[in-house]
């Protein structure tokens, strides 16, 4: 599966690899399909190794490596896929916009205000990365256009663009307060929080 996302991350990477793990795939195949290089699909494997998401056995006889996903890289991949079934553009399908009581959503906010603030200092952030900002900006209220823009540093031309995919993904709705047009997180861009903070501290500080 490949995130609906302009700038590919180490993370999607991550999850085409653990994909073609658990197929059975040799590294030299999924590098082919994953379309990177050799050098950095050794950085993702070691990576990947590190944080005991796969684990990797040398074979004497073959003189060659077997990789598997260890139980914490299967829960990985589940968050993964359950991240790109919220990537999926539902126009307006109520049940997808659901909220979901079971989520806290003071733990999300209080959360998602580190990561975002850890995200803002990279060079350059995917389309996730910024679909993460945008929502965990909304989450205890309603905002505006320019405020959201604000809160993620991004100009108001990226914020409207951004916001357009983000409705038509249901994620987020549109209210009226004093006349004004602002932007609330739904059900399922709670999910989208709650799922990515999952995959983050996982992976978080790879890249």
């Amino acid at each position: 599966m490949i995130f609906l996302a302009k700038r590919r991350d180490i993370v999607e990477v991550m999850n085409e690899v653990l994909e073609g793990i658990s197929k059975g795939l040799p590294i030299t195949r999924i590098m082919m399909y994953s379309s990177v290089n050799y050098a950095y699909m050794k950085k993702v494997v070691l990576l990947l190794s590190d944080r005991g998401l796969i684990k990797v056995e040398k074979d004497p006889e073959e003189m060659r490596f077997h990789y598997y996903l260890t139980t914490k890289g299967i829960y990985l991949r589940n968050l993964l896929n359950s991240l790109n079934g919220l990537l999926v553009y539902s126009y307006g399908n109520a049940n997808d916009a659901s909220w979901d009581p079971e989520y806290d959503a003071k733990y999300i906010e209080e959360k998602s205000r580190i990561v975002v603030k850890e995200l803002s200092t990279k060079k350059k952030r995917s389309h996730i990365e910024i679909y993460f900002a945008i929502l965990s900006s909304i989450t205890n209220k309603p905002r505006t256009i320019s405020s959201i823009a604000n809160h993620c540093y991004i100009n108001l031309e990226q914020a409207t663009k951004y916001l357009k995919e983000l409705l038509e993904l249901d994620m987020v709705v549109e209210v009226s307060d004093l006349n004004k047009k602002k932007y609330q997180v739904t059900g399922k861009g709670m999910r989208f929080l709650d799922t990515y903070l999952r995959i983050y501290e996982l992976v978080r500080g790879l890249d």
